[in-house]
């Protein structure tokens, strides 16, 4: 999504209206860009499956996201946009369920043309500047819209929003069939932030503390206490109307993470970058990560977001080994 192109001239994306020019795929095909991926359960069944083997410890975003993404998307009528909020600290996979979310219903996943996706930090970096990006995303909402009735935008960094940009496209996301001919309903809003992290990590405590097993928390336990946090800390949620007017229709936790689910990730790593590893090398790594409370560590600060780095390293130092071992026995 070219977002600086959008500051530029605006008014471009609304001038193209009722079609869809074909995409071209990276195999040389074309395809319709605009059309989700519903047509059997195949696709469902792999979004799934992507979150029950490659996202650890979110139970409870496993059992439902599937179910509200593709049951919107399936309905050709439905009575409002799909409005979904992902909430918790940084590294819990947000984000990576995001994507998989995307590479489910779209050919080609986050290169089709018809996924957008906004970082608070990049493209609404000034409070004072408010009004104007307002105006902005209004017109780059209601011009692809327009485009195609099947788009998705993401909003990343909620928490760094500036208060109030949010609420400049609460009618997009509301119960109307039309607004100026263009119908939003069909569209999907992801609203990834780490507001309530804080609270749901000491609801999780709380629970654990009570003798509650992981597996047995529910949504329920953390719905309203997301959304009462979400309305009242300070971010792109701040006083929202969206919020107080009951449109965003899911808030879902993302629980913070414990050591097992560390060292999953870091085998997941590991495997992803084709090398082996030592059990040596998953305690270290899990180790060196922050956990919380100090005195009996049981969740992780930063989840899994510094895992990739870590699991660099560690494959350097031994690469580094090996070729140093060699030049020994060269020498020698």
């Amino acid at each position: 999504m070219n977002f600086e192109f959008m500051l530029i001239i605006p008014i471009l994306t609304y001038t193209v209206k009722s079609f869809d020019i074909p995409c071209w795929s990276s195999s040389f095909t074309i395809f319709d860009c605009c059309k989700v991926q519903t047509d059997t359960y195949s696709q469902e069944l792999l979004l799934h499956n992507k979150l029950k083997n490659d996202v650890f410890g979110q139970h409870i975003a496993q059992g439902k996201i599937g179910k509200m993404i593709f049951s919107h998307a399936k309905n050709k009528y439905p009575r409002k946009a799909l409005v979904m909020s992902f909430h918790g600290w940084t590294g819990n996979g947000k984000n990576f369920v995001a994507k998989q979310i995307v590479d489910a219903l779209y050919v080609e996943g986050m290169k089709n043309r018809n996924v957008h996706i906004f970082f608070s930090t990049l493209h609404f970096p000034k409070e004072d500047q408010v009004d104007i990006y307002k105006i902005h995303l209004i017109d780059w909402i209601r011009g692809n819209v327009s485009r195609c009735d099947r788009s998705m935008f993401i909003f990343d960094e909620v928490d760094k929003m500036p208060p109030g940009l949010l609420d400049a496209i609460k009618p997009f996301m509301d119960y109307h069939v039309e607004i100026d001919g263009v119908d939003y309903r069909k569209s999907i809003f992801l609203l990834l932030s780490n507001t309530g992290g804080h609270d749901i990590t000491q609801k999780s405590l709380e629970l654990w503390k009570k003798g509650r097993k992981r597996e047995e928390f529910k949504y329920e336990d953390f719905e309203k206490m997301i959304q009462m946090g979400a309305f009242n800390e300070p971010g792109g949620l701040f006083r929202a109307d969206i919020v107080d007017r009951s449109l965003v229709d899911f808030y879902l936790p993302f629980l913070p993470m414990e050591k097992d689910h560390i060292k999953r990730c870091v085998e997941a790593e590991f495997r992803r970058r084709g090398y082996s590893w030592y059990s040596g090398d998953i305690e270290t790594i899990s180790d060196s990560i922050e956990y919380w409370p100090p005195d009996i560590k049981l969740y992780s600060v930063t989840g899994c977001k510094r895992i990739y780095q870590l699991v660099a390293t560690k494959i350097h130092e031994r690469e580094m080994a090996h070729w140093l071992s060699d030049n020994d026995r060269n020498e020698l």
